[in-house]
């Protein structure tokens, strides 16, 4: 059921055993839950009867599909305005994530720096 590419990334790791363990734990709950993994046939298998979304992520390692398993009905729509307590918490969760978006074009500029230099008129 290993996923991970890389050894030594964390001092405790969850052994095989321990995996189906903490799966059979999850598919006895009534409340809501939502695993996120590696796409693995354990995972599938143990937690049949969820919902699924998977989708791309970026890591160190390059482009790699994370799976969301989810043992609910998803009922409406999501959005991060209602993520918030306070139309001041709305505001800075809105700002944050414009400057992380901005921060994340000025990494992704594919122009060499001498470029870059000349349009801030160095």
């Amino acid at each position: 059921m290993k996923t991970r590419k890389s050894k030594n990334r964390y001092n405790d790791e969850l052994t095989d055993e321990d995996r189906v363990r903490f799966l059979s734990l999850l598919s006895m709950l009534n409340s809501k839950v939502v695993l996120s993994s590696r796409p693995n046939k354990g995972d599938d298998f143990a937690l049949k009867d969820c919902n699924t979304f998977s989708f791309q992520v970026m890591t160190r390692y390059g482009v790699r599909t994370e799976k969301l398993l989810f043992n609910y009905e998803p009922n409406g729509v999501y959005r991060s305005t209602f993520s918030c307590k306070s139309f001041s918490d709305r505001q800075k969760f809105k700002r944050r994530k414009k400057r992380w978006g901005d921060n994340f074009e000025k990494t992704t500029d594919r122009r060499s720096p001498r470029e870059t230099r000349k349009d801030h008129g160095l």
